[in-house]
């Protein structure tokens, strides 16, 4: 006899709304709010990044609105009378609730398990096409922070000159030194410092960064938001991933297992245990 000791509603059967079923973290609209308007979408790989995270939450958004129509259709015809008394078959979910069982559960968990792994194949590939977008907007700054006379003799010794006049510098000193030269336009000094190791200008980590992001802002301004942006949309993607899947698997788990994991169980026990 079922346990009907737990209903804590007249009807507690679950009921997912549709317009809710899709997170706000996965809409697509978060994508074009966010770079539809940016001035690099002028660039060739803007409209990459911008497509790229836009796809990629769509495809979260749309399944998730999906599920959430199916879990309402694959509700269950149990009732309950005006005395109280249910008729139909009623279970506890995995997560504890009494609801109408309707016996199209199963298939819908195989349906969804199919599903998130073709999001989740989808998903990776948006990461890995923004990493590559990303590599090429960093080689991209690097080029245009890279004096043409680096490489020649007179560039070769004065880039030398620059470096040995910044280790005789002040360390509090240097990072502003070479802001003011950015700032004016000196990109043979830029190179000089940032073509070699940051201790060989008197720069640490921390400071060598900071001058190549106020140098990349100056030299390479609109790849330098383009790669701020492929960043932004990485995250963006990921954020809204990990609530896509925190909230597919709440939905999913109370469905019970699929037809695979029944069927699994079953061949188990046909063959006495054996792996």
């Amino acid at each position: 006899m079922t346990d009907t000791s737990r209903l804590e509603q007249p009807d507690d059967r679950i009921k997912p709304d549709p317009r809710r079923g899709a997170p706000a973290a996965v809409d697509p609209a978060r994508a074009d709010a966010a770079f539809a308007g940016a001035d690099f979408m002028e660039l060739p790989l803007g409209s990459r990044i911008h497509a790229t995270a836009r796809q990629a939450l769509s495809s979260m958004h749309e399944a998730s609105g999906e599920l959430a129509e199916a879990m309402v259709a694959v509700q269950g015809d149990g009732v309950i009378g005006g005395d109280g008394k249910r008729s139909g078959d009623w279970r506890l979910t995995p997560g504890g609730k009494l609801r109408a069982f309707s016996g199209d559960e199963p298939a819908l968990a195989d349906a969804a398990e199919s599903r998130f792994k073709s999001i989740a194949e989808k998903v990776d590939k948006s990461l890995a096409d923004l990493g590559e977008v990303e590599e090429l907007l960093t080689g991209s700054i690097s080029k245009k922070l890279r004096d043409a006379r680096s490489e020649t003799p007179s560039g070769v010794a004065l880039a030398g000159e620059i470096r040995r006049h910044l280790l005789g510098m002040e360390p509090g000193k240097r990072t502003q030194f070479l802001a003011k030269r950015i700032a004016e336009g000196d990109l043979q000094t830029v190179s000089a410092v940032l073509d070699v190791p940051g201790y060989l200008a008197g720069l640490d980590d921390q400071a060598r960064e900071v001058v190549h992001g106020l140098a990349a802002k100056q030299f390479a301004a609109g790849e330098s938001a383009a790669l701020d942006g492929a960043r932004r949309a990485s995250e963006m993607i990921r954020s809204g991933g990990t609530v896509f899947v925190e909230r597919w698997r709440a939905s999913t788990s109370q469905l019970g297992p699929g037809k695979r994991d029944r069927a699994a169980k079953i061949e188990k026990v046909r063959g006495g245990g054996a792996a």
